[in-house]
């Protein structure tokens, strides 16, 4: 889940609600925007925050200009916060006024300095879509595919497409050797926030054989077309990268991008 301890700036006008018009579940008021719905067996949710106190805004997700993601299983469930969540509607929202405690300690943050546990703020949740863990894959394929045309765009690349893999390839250094069996490799990944994730150290380049099934396939992929002395760049979906694996600096669904040189065939 995305981190939701995120300061911003603005401010924003909640629907007039009264606490005479809204439910009450120990000590969390609140009203939904339109009738509440049953709880599905969907994992994951789109939504955004906005909270504030009084015409403070502590947090304003919508900022983020991506859509907050929520994982159920990862999260407190058994929160009284997210057992009204569970409740919002596809595409409606719901006004709440909670301690300050009630949301950190559901978002498993603490509640920061500037604010006592106690402190009533007012928070407006918007769920766009509740989605199974199948659904939930489409849309980050899609969106990763949305990332990788930005990327591409920004950085001035004019790659190659092949659409049998999803991977962009832009050779750099090209020239008529010949095809390889086992070689040495100079390379270069990063995420597609330009984060570096792995380099070949000099005069440690990565020996890698066609025949090892245990390179990842996108990087196998690239090091394959390249012969002795050829260079590319490139950037590979998650699917043939790292996938729905959390690996800390690794997020899942992340594309990469990578250089790779073959710096000597080994005979």
């Amino acid at each position: 889940m995305k981190k939701l301890l995120v300061p911003v700036l603005g401010l924003i006008l909640f629907a007039a609600c009264s606490d005479k018009s809204m439910e009450e579940l120990n000590g969390i008021k609140y009203s939904f925007s339109n009738k509440a719905c049953d709880e599905d067996s969907s994992r994951y949710w789109l939504t955004d925050f906005v909270l504030s106190k009084g015409d403070s805004v502590i947090l304003n997700t919508k900022e983020l200009k991506k859509k907050v993601e929520i994982d159920i299983q990862q999260i407190r469930f058994s929160s009284n916060l997210f057992q009204i969540m569970s409740k919002i509607c596809d595409g409606d929202s719901a006004n709440f006024k909670l301690p300050a405690d009630s949301f950190y300690m559901a978002m498993k943050g603490a509640t920061p300095a500037s604010l006592k546990g106690s402190d009533i703020l007012d928070l407006k949740v918007i769920v766009y879509d509740r989605l199974s863990p199948e659904n939930y894959k489409n849309y980050k394929q899609q969106f990763e595919k949305e990332r990788i045309r930005e990327y591409i765009k920004k950085f001035g690349w004019n790659p190659v497409y092949d659409s049998a893999t999803g991977i962009y390839y832009e050779l750099l250094i090209e020239n008529d050797n010949q095809d390889f069996e086992v070689a040495k490799f100079k390379y270069l990944i990063k995420d597609i926030q330009d984060q570096l994730i792995s380099y070949s150290k000099d005069n440690e380049p990565l020996l890698y054989d066609k025949k090892d099934s245990s390179v990842r396939k996108g990087l196998a992929y690239l090091a394959r077309m390249l012969a002795e002395g050829e260079k590319l760049r490139g950037i590979i979906p998650s699917d043939l990268a790292y996938g729905d694996e959390d690996k800390g600096r690794i997020r899942p669904y992340m594309p990469i991008v990578v250089e790779l040189e073959n710096v000597e065939t080994v005979e």
